[in-house]
């Protein structure tokens, strides 16, 4: 392949792929004719299948040579792709057969198979097993017949294609004794893959709203039929490359609606586009309906789980989204039960990419096959929601070795070594939700949620904006946050505390120098000593300490916040100023900021018993009871006698908070 800084158009594609785009092969063949067309479409191919391969899409050759008809008369140029192919799938862990290319590609099956060294026998990654993608024209029924549309077999009547995999086709049937369309999956029925055997029967054991439901499964000839619930959507992996450009993509600047997602799910549907009133919890984020998805999987995986099963593949084409939203988990060929008594160790299957530390250590032959469980699978769940929500990948892995065993051990190393990298502003991650993150991909099992239940209950806290149980709640403001969102009447009572003449007044000791007077005011930075506050500065910092205080008595806490914020920057030494953006910000339930500024306010002089009792009722609302207590205590000995009142009216209201039970968003 010529080197990129030799090939523009190549430079420019493998860029584009780098900064997050979908750049689109044809686009850079516009200018391009003849041989030269046909060996940069190679170098360009080459760089998309490796992409797409690594994101754990079903990718094939194929799907190049329908926009590029001329390439498959260069035959140079397509045999030494299709052995890049070959590296590629093997690389991701998927199943290589000669049968499927020799049905792909028969006039150049003789070199594949001295090229790649297969053999008429079914080839995997070592110690793998399980599905991979396959090209368009599919798996016979038998080794000299295809399906197509019109065909009855088995009592199902083939309407149409729905995918390929490397041993198994699926087809939308229409199962002929109920009327009833069902997604009909056929595949070749040999005697030694127990794995694939057994699929049917391991879905068909449970009953759960996000996995896909089995009705019937049946062996004609050479071939198994797996009748299963149609799902009229795309897979979680055709949402996130809609997702990539609307909501993750460059110039995005808002979050995205669940409406949004739900069109872009609705697009990939063959029935009629959503509705407004077909929608579910329309007005919310689709970073909470993202997260509703994987708690879904969740509880999913915990319902196999509980069987025994362990579903191995968890990834994003293995996941089917109805019209509505609802997330289907599929494709449990490579599972397997920790309840079988046959004494043979359990196979290792699935897509490396999305494989936990664990399950690449067995491929490595570092870790015992006993290690895995069902961390595993939130492992991959985990992955899954990260991708989910940033569009972008955890870990910098770069590119991996062509060999499964080399490409395994990279990996394993990689997701054992190094932290995680969250995207630089991304304003859908809170520190809860990166704290779930962290706890799914924790490097070793024992750190990890211990089970898929513990994942979907704390996913279920952090939509219903309770405390998170399993893992840490690391921000005191996002704690605060979810107390004033789960309990809103509780959140008012103790703003209340804070009357409107307090709000608007703040009483000085008699040594303290009235806001009035310009020339004493001073203002320091950082390193030298306190100056004076030029008469400008000063002027107006008063008039937006003013302005502030009519907006507190409106009620306009926000724009009265701004006001005090401007007054603070003037002269950052008015204790008055900082006391009443103090206020502001508990008015606006951001307890952390008016705690600072309060501190800031004492620490500048303004030990009124006011200021103390209004900084007990911000601690209080953080949790901090002790504090408040300390602070309550300190403002009932130094009040003055005007204040006294109020102090005791404040403390009165936080003992009855205490007694009646209403706590603080620290629980």
């Amino acid at each position: 392949m010529n080197s990129q800084s030799e090939n523009p158009p190549v430079r420019d594609f493998s860029a584009a792929w780098d900064s997050g785009s979908r750049p689109v092969v044809l686009d850079y063949l516009e200018t391009h004719v003849g041989s030269e067309r046909a060996e940069l479409a190679a170098d360009l191919i080459r760089i998309d299948l490796q992409h797409r391969l690594r994101l754990g899409e079903e990718v094939h050759v194929e799907e190049y040579l329908r926009d590029i008809p001329e390439f498959r008369d260069a035959e140079v140029e397509l045999v030494a792709l299709l052995i890049d192919e070959h590296a590629l799938r093997t690389e991701a862990g998927q199943v290589v057969t000669l049968d499927e290319y020799a049905r792909r590609f028969p006039e150049h099956v003789d070199t594949l198979r001295n090229e790649l060294g297969l053999t008429d026998d079914r080839t995997r990654s070592p110690q793998t097993s399980g599905s991979s993608p396959s090209g368009p024209d599919g798996l016979p029924c038998s080794a000299d017949e295809q399906l197509e549309p019109g065909d009855v077999v088995g009592g199902f009547c083939i309407e149409r294609l729905l995918g390929s995999g490397g041993v198994s086709r699926v087809f939308l049937a229409t199962q002929m004794s109920l009327d009833r369309q069902v997604a009909l999956k056929v595949t070749v029925d040999t005697e030694a893959d127990s794995v694939v055997g057994n699929e049917g029967r391991t879905m068909a054991s449970f009953s759960h709203p996000n996995i896909v439901h089995v009705f019937a499964e049946e062996r004609i000839g050479g071939v198994r039929l797996l009748a299963m619930e149609y799902v009229d959507g795309p897979t979680l992996s055709d949402f996130l490359d809609d997702a990539r450009e609307h909501f993750y993509g460059p110039g995005v600047r808002r979050v995205a609606t669940q409406s949004e997602a739900l069109s872009l799910i609705s697009e990939h549907c063959s029935e009629r586009p959503i509705e407004k009133n077909d929608q579910r919890r329309d007005g919310g984020s689709s970073r909470d309906f993202l997260c509703g998805i994987i708690r879904d999987l969740a509880h999913a995986l915990a319902v196999a789980a509980a069987s025994g099963v362990i579903h191995s593949d968890v990834k994003p084409a293995n996941i089917l989204l109805t019209r509505e939203g609802r997330a289907m988990l599929a494709d449990f060929n490579v599972s397997f039960s920790q309840n079988s008594d046959n004494g043979e160790p359990p196979p290792v299957g699935g897509t490396l990419l999305y494989m936990s530390p664990e399950q690449l250590g067995i491929l490595t032959g570092s870790e015992s096959d006993s290690r895995l469980d069902e961390r595993s699978d939130v492992y991959s769940l985990g992955l899954v929601l990260f991708e989910v929500l940033t569009g972008a990948w955890p870990f910098l892995e770069g590119n991996v070795a062509a060999d499964p065993v080399i490409a395994s051990g990279h990996l394993q190393a990689s997701r054992l070594s190094s932290s995680i990298e969250f995207p630089a502003g991304g304003k859908w991650l809170t520190p809860g939700l990166k704290a779930i993150i962290e706890k799914c991909l924790a490097p070793q099992p024992n750190d990890r949620y211990q089970s898929a239940d513990e994942l979907a209950e704390d996913l279920d806290c952090f939509l219903s904006h309770r405390p998170l149980k399993a893992a840490s709640d690391p921000s005191r403001l996002e704690r605060t946050s979810k107390w004033i969102k789960r309990s809103p009447a509780r959140a008012m009572l103790v703003a209340t505390v804070l009357g409107t003449a307090s709000l608007v007044v703040v009483m000085f000791r008699p040594n303290d120098q009235p806001p009035d007077a310009p020339t004493s005011e001073v203002v320091g930075t950082a390193g030298v000593g306190p100056r004076a506050l030029p008469a400008d500065a000063a002027k107006r910092s008063r008039e937006a300490d003013n302005a502030g205080q009519e907006l507190l008595a409106e009620r306009n806490f926000s724009e009265a916040a701004q006001q005090f914020e401007l007054a603070t920057r003037l002269n950052p030494q008015s204790a008055t100023s900082w006391h009443n953006l103090g206020v502001a910000r508990f008015r606006l339930g951001e307890f952390a900021d008016a705690l600072s500024a309060f501190d800031r306010s004492i620490a500048l002089g303004n030990e009124s018993g006011l200021a103390y009792s209004h900084r007990a009722a911000t601690r209080f609302a953080l949790g901090d009871d002790s504090g408040a207590e300390s602070d309550f205590a300190t403002a009932a000995q130094i009040a003055l006698p005007c204040e006294h009142a109020e102090v005791a009216r404040n403390q009165a209201e936080f003992d009855a908070l205490r007694e009646s039970g209403t706590r603080s968003a620290a629980e």
